[in-house]
């Protein structure tokens, strides 16, 4: 059941899968169980549609490329602190 959950949350959102555990189960659910999954859904939805977007893709390798600036910078400052096998 809980694998069947899970997949049926992240395939359909969390609305079907409130349906589904409904159907299934002889316990009903509530009207705000519904509520909070189609809220969930929504933003599920939202968070989607940011991740993908070009404007997204670039701040994140942005902030990437300025980490990996920002690190290299340190070492040549400080040197290496750490080499495997080294002693």
């Amino acid at each position: 059941m809980a694998v069947t959950s899970a997949v049926t949350e992240f395939n359909m959102g969390c609305t079907a899968n409130i349906s589904m555990r409904d159907l299934v189960s002889t316990v009903k659910l509530s009207p705000a169980a519904y509520k909070i999954g189609k809220r969930r859904d929504k933003r599920r939805l939202q968070q989607a549609a940011t991740s993908t977007s070009e404007n997204f893709k670039t701040s994140r390798k942005k902030l990437r490329l300025s980490k990996s600036v920002t690190e290299s910078r340190k070492k040549q400052q400080e040197g290496s602190t750490y080499q495997a096998g080294g002693f």
